[in-house]
């Protein structure tokens, strides 16, 4: 890389990018460059530094959490992954384990198996193997997640029916 050669501790940040070219560039550089991508990375670190401090309020841990992810877009996924790190490392759970504790939503209802074939890669590492449920509400109702983050542009779906959902399943809900 021209960037690399000129400036060798250069620290390069990928900036929007659509999920195809930026899940891919990222695979492709991270061992090699000095680099990272905003949404997949620094929205998922932030959002998870949130999230420990959050617990510290309400008193309860990562590993005892259910999350839900309204979009799956790259700043879904960096948050999925950032939460499925701590919960390795912190709850010592494994991949599999980890990843369970995360249920994604995205323009057809909640990412499941079912549909394996239709998802984009990076969304299926968090296909469960539940039924389909096709909104928020839904999967709340089904779910009964602690942790509810909104990373969506879908207008009106992140709203106040459904943070009252929340909380008539979870006394301390987590919102973002």
């Amino acid at each position: 890389m021209a960037v690399q050669r000129r400036w060798p501790n250069a620290l390069i940040q990928f900036e929007d990018f659509s999920h195809d070219h930026a899940f891919t560039l990222l695979s492709r550089y991270r061992d090699r460059v000095l680099s990272f991508n905003d949404d997949i990375q620094g929205t998922g670190a932030v959002t998870l530094a949130g999230i420990l401090n959050a617990l510290r309020i309400t008193g309860g841990s990562l590993v005892e959490q259910r999350v839900v992810i309204l979009g799956a877009g790259s700043a879904a996924r960096g948050i999925a992954d950032q939460i499925v790190t701590a919960l390795i490392e912190e709850g010592g759970l494994d991949l599999e384990q980890a990843r369970g504790h995360i249920w994604m939503i995205d323009t057809e209802g909640l990412v499941t198996r079912d549909r394996m074939e239709r998802l984009a890669p990076h969304k299926r590492a968090f296909a469960h193997p539940e039924p389909p449920l096709p909104n928020l509400l839904s999967v709340i109702e089904a779910i009964r997640p602690g942790i509810l983050i909104g990373v969506t542009g879908l207008a009106g779906s992140f709203n106040e029916l459904a943070i009252r959902t929340m909380h008539r399943h979870t006394r301390r809900p987590i919102l973002f």
